[in-house]
């Protein structure tokens, strides 16, 4: 089955600042924690890539990864 996820940020009280999360997680359990959705992070996974809702740590989706694989070779030619 496939469900949306997305990055989100939360409140951190010891730095007393917001922090964006290294996971993705469905909109429920952002809610579920009073994090915020960053908008355009949307990407579509299948629940087999997920616990209980959220990704692991550091999860980067298969197009943020060639996005940032693009990048690194565009900069590679342009410097």
């Amino acid at each position: 089955m496939l469900v949306t996820v997305h990055r989100y940020r939360v409140y951190d009280i010891l730095s007393d600042d917001y922090c964006t999360s290294t996971r993705m997680a469905t909109a429920e359990k952002i809610a579920k924690i009073g994090g915020e959705i960053i908008p355009g992070t949307a990407y579509t996974v299948d629940t087999n890539e997920l616990d209980d809702g959220w990704t692991g740590k550091n999860y980067t989706h298969i197009l943020e990864q060639a996005a940032i694989d693009a990048i690194k070779r565009f900069s590679k030619f342009h410097r």
